[in-house]
């Protein structure tokens, strides 16, 4: 779980909360995280919204282009209609305003990490799938080339077929990795 706030105290109050149930890394910046941050790893970013240099929305709007594996919590003392429809538009899993119940935080911080956990292994079955279906496909094209004369029509409509769900598979992976939607 990352955590980016420029605020030591509330740093001291996230990392002493969080840090029985996940691997806790601080950052006072955006820029620190961005540096130091290994994206690779499925994760939790917390970030306050208002931070020195850029703010936790453009943050999690930059970490997007890196990476959609993980799941964004804003916290903010500032709260404006405007960041609040931006945060949604970028996917953002919850906008909590400062002061806000730990307790309360700890269930939403549980939340999107279950929800990271499901579209990881929703993405990972599809790809799965997709690459059984890319075995058949090479098999079906193997049998039609193997048969004296013309290919068995039911074959290669057959092909077609799972070429199709193929395609309509990784489209949906696809969208696995880009993160989450607005509806």
């Amino acid at each position: 779980m990352a955590i980016v706030e420029d605020e030591v105290i509330v740093c001291k109050l996230l990392e002493r909360a969080f840090s029985k149930d996940y691997e806790i890394h601080i950052h006072e910046s955006a820029e620190a995280f961005q540096q130091q941050f290994d994206a690779s790893v499925p994760h939790v970013l917390l970030t306050d919204k208002n931070l020195p240099g850029i703010t936790g929305i453009e943050l999690v709007e930059k970490h997007r282009q890196v990476t959609s594996d993980f799941e964004a919590v804003l916290i903010t003392g500032y709260a404006d209609i405007d960041s609040v429809i931006l945060s949604m538009d970028l996917g953002i899993f919850s906008y909590m305003r400062k002061p806000f119940e730990i307790q309360e935080l700890k269930h939403t911080v549980a939340n999107a990490q279950a929800r990271l956990a499901r579209r990881m292994q929703r993405r990972d079955a599809l790809e799965q799938v997709q690459g059984l279906l890319e075995e058949y496909i090479q098999q079906l094209e193997n049998t039609a080339r193997k048969q004296p004369g013309a290919p068995d029509p039911s074959l290669t409509k057959l092909a077609q077929g799972f070429q199709s769900i193929q395609a309509s598979i990784a489209q949906i992976t696809a969208e696995l990795r880009l993160g989450p939607k607005p509806e």
